[in-house]
């Protein structure tokens, strides 16, 4: 076959090669989040998510009504999971396979985006950057809101975004949104943001039909749960000091023992800074090729394409105002700090779709000629740096492993703990400080080893008269390209991991689900303190729970008055002790079992009755022990 033959044929293959590529991502994707949903553990979120949207679908309780269970965030991200459970069956496995549909219709949405914004090999790109990364197949794989969150956005951007829309489009564009806003409240700039750019870049009257159609929906939702979902707007603008005295009409619905929670703990600020670098790690490419983005911004009249320039606006504000908004509510508050890198998940992709439009349309690589060198340099220093210290954790857990390996196998090898020790001893440093100082050593000297790697490659270059690529457009992709293939790494991809031993999760939960079932009659009240997520009760709907119980110790305060601890959804350990006495069945996960509970059998209150199986877990300990209570006997 002749040159010209190969080369004709190459571009006609270019079309099915690509979606191709992009269809192997997606099916990499689902394999990896199918695993992650069998894999993972349950945390206290999920089961808040799933069974308090079964109490509100089968009508037990009402969104934000007093004396229920505490509707910590908008009413959709729970009516929404509950629905499906009705419509296909409590439990973990519902949950978790609907997340999974989820995710891969959001990825067809990634899909979609990218190739309108660049074309299909930037769509391949961009589904693949998603398919490597663990953490979005472990987020949207769960039964919390990322997934739901992730399919509202992107198919936001779907309806929206680009020339020639159509109307029905944009005005379902803009429903989405209104409801996006309806499941989290840290999404409500999106559909304030969607119609000020339906305005601009489609014209008043497509922005009329949007506007009314956001307005419509938001305060319509409002309506239906009036005028007690003011209890969330009361308690979010609660942790502004200014927004609360400018809002004291807002009193009646905002709980005066705000700030006395039993849970608070007190982070440092080399905490949050760690948990930054948490984030960075886990979202890597996408967080670099919008730092990257930033440094190559073009001014409006450098853009050929001004129709592009709006929509990279409307990418950056949606990203920068979300990103503001959840590294205010983790890192500024004492609530979840290490949650930043999970709240990432909620919108990180975005920066694929922000990187896009920027290299596809900026003056690379000509305009990073001069004054780049210094900057870009340091900033692979504290890149690098940065990823190593989000890594800290994971070191230590190789040094644990290194001593394991050396008592089994090589006794005669140096005690790497004694090691650690000593060094971290002899420097005056605390052991988890020396261990985030060594991890900062080694991310530095691979910073050094990768500019001297990008020096080389740049000087070849320049001999082979490519003299129009400077060291810093060679630095860039190359950075991201190094992303991309440690991603599914445990450099990369192990942040923020919740996986078990090997042990099947879902089938776990039904196995203990299926004990209660046969061990708890239907109708009793239950006191509960199975375990970190609630995620067993849904395999016995038919009981009655304590409602303020379902965030554990997340809405466990430390005092104040009872009735209105238990109008706004909290309790205590007085209210704790009354339950005791009121309950049938007490439901106590063996491992945490002395938190409420010595002395429970002497006192005459319970008699043990059974333990399930354990839940899925590394350790023992995670049976859920049932006690019945003596007043069944009398």
């Amino acid at each position: 076959m002749s040159r010209e033959a190969l080369l004709v044929f190459w571009q006609r293959s270019q079309v099915w090669l690509a979606e191709a590529l992009s269809l192997l991502g997606g099916l990499l994707f689902f394999w990896r989040a199918r695993y992650f949903a069998h894999a993972q553990l349950s945390i206290v979120d999920e089961g808040s998510y799933l069974y308090k949207g079964l109490l509100f679908v089968t009508g037990q309780y009402r969104p934000f009504q007093d004396y229920g269970p505490w509707t910590n965030h908008m009413p959709l991200s729970f009516i929404i999971p509950g629905a499906v459970q009705l419509w296909f069956g409590p439990g973990l496995r519902t949950a978790r396979y609907f997340s999974i549909v989820l995710a891969m219709l959001a990825l067809l949405g990634v899909w979609i985006v990218a190739r309108r914004l660049g074309g299909r090999w930037w769509a391949l790109a961009a589904v693949w950057a998603v398919a490597l990364n663990p953490t979005y197949a472990r987020a949207y794989s769960s039964g919390v809101a990322q997934g739901l969150v992730f399919f509202l956005l992107v198919w936001v951007l779907v309806l929206v975004l680009g020339e020639g829309r159509p109307l029905w489009q944009l005005i379902l564009g803009t429903a989405l949104a209104a409801i996006l806003m309806m499941t989290r409240i840290n999404l409500a700039p999106v559909v304030a943001l969607v119609t000020i750019y339906v305005f601009w870049r489609h014209g008043p009257r497509a922005g009329w039909f949007s506007m009314f159609t956001g307005v419509t929906l938001v305060l319509g939702l409002h309506a239906l749960y009036w005028p007690d979902i003011l209890k969330i707007w009361a308690g979010q603008l609660a942790n502004i000091e200014v927004l609360k005295r400018l809002t004291p009409f807002l009193s009646p619905w905002r709980v005066s023992f705000h700030g006395s929670r039993s849970l608070n703990l007190q982070i440092s600020g080399q905490g949050r800074l760690v948990s930054v670098f948490i984030g960075l790690r886990a979202h890597f490419v996408s967080l670099v090729g919008v730092l990257f983005a930033g440094i190559l911004w073009n001014r409006r009249q450098e853009w050929q394409d001004r129709g592009k320039y709006k929509d990279i606006l409307l990418l950056w504000s949606i990203f920068i105002s979300l990103f503001v908004l959840h590294a205010w509510a983790s890192l500024s508050n004492n609530y979840c700090v290490y949650c930043f890198d999970s709240y990432l998940s909620f919108f990180s992709p975005l920066g694929f779709f922000i990187a896009i439009l920027t290299f596809t349309n900026s003056a690379y690589p000509e305009k990073l000629r001069s004054g780049l060198y210094l900057f870009t340099t340091l900033l692979v220093f504290l890149l690098f740096a940065g990823v190593a210290i989000g890594a800290a954790e994971d070191l230590r857990a190789f040094i644990l492993h290194v001593q394991a390996y050396r008592i089994q196998k090589a006794p005669s090898w140096p005690d790497p703990i004694i090691l650690l020790r000593n060094v971290s001893a002899s420097l005056g440093l605390s052991e988890p400080v020396f261990i985030k100082t060594l991890a900062a050593f080694l991310g530095i000297a691979s910073a050094v080893g990768f500019v001297f790697l990008v020096t080389q490659i740049h000087k070849y270059l320049q001999k082979q008269r490519k003299d129009h690529l400077s060291f810093t457009s060679i630095l860039f992709p190359g950075i991201l390209i190094l992303g991309f293939v440690l991603t599914p790494t445990k450099l990369l991809g192990g942040a923020g991991s919740f996986e078990t031993c090997g042990q099947d999760v879902i089938t776990s939960y039904e196995e203990v689900g299926e004990h209660l079932m046969n061990s708890v009659p239907p109708g009793v009240k239950i006191f509960w303190n199975g375990g970190f997520s609630v995620v067993p009760l849904l395999y016995i709907p038919d009981r009655v729970v304590y409602p303020p119980q379902l965030n554990g110790s997340y809405s466990l305060v430390k005092e104040g008055d009872p009735q209105e601890l238990l109008k706004f959804g909290r309790w205590s350990r007085q209210i704790a002790a009354d339950w005791l006495q009121d309950a049938d069945y007490l439901l106590a996960e063996h491992a945490t079992f002395g938190y409420f509970f010595s002395g429970i059998e002497e006192n005459g209150l319970y008699t043990f009755q059974s333990a399930t199986p354990s839940v899925a877990g590394c350790g023992p300990g995670g049976e859920i022990l049932i006690y019945r209570s003596q007043h069944l006997s009398e």
